[in-house]
């Protein structure tokens, strides 16, 4: 009855979540390699921030992670900054 509703209803929810969590990180790990390309600090770090998100994501192109990619900014302060940021995170340095 009821309990058997509330329950099935529960389950769902946790299925629901646990599909918008995947989601969320998924994206998460797309705008990394974006944002570790571009210098873009301040989004870089905030994404980092989510636990199971993923700082080695390779992009589409080259196959190149966001730290390879971080190394190509030509800004020395801003291309230290972004590589300090994705190791601390755990970025593979391989």
């Amino acid at each position: 009855g009821a309990l058997q509703l509330f329950t099935t209803r529960a389950y769902v929810g946790a299925i629901d979540l646990h599909s918008y969590t995947q989601v969320l990180i998924s994206l998460a790990s797309r705008h990394i390699v974006h944002s570790a390309s571009h210098g873009y600090l301040e989004i870089l770090e905030h994404l980092l921030e989510y636990d199971g998100c993923d700082v080695d994501p390779q992009n589409r192109i080259e196959k190149a992670t966001p730290l390879h990619l971080a190394l190509r900014i030509e800004d020395a302060e801003l291309r230290k900054a972004v590589v300090a940021s994705l190791l601390e995170a755990g970025a593979d340095t391989r």
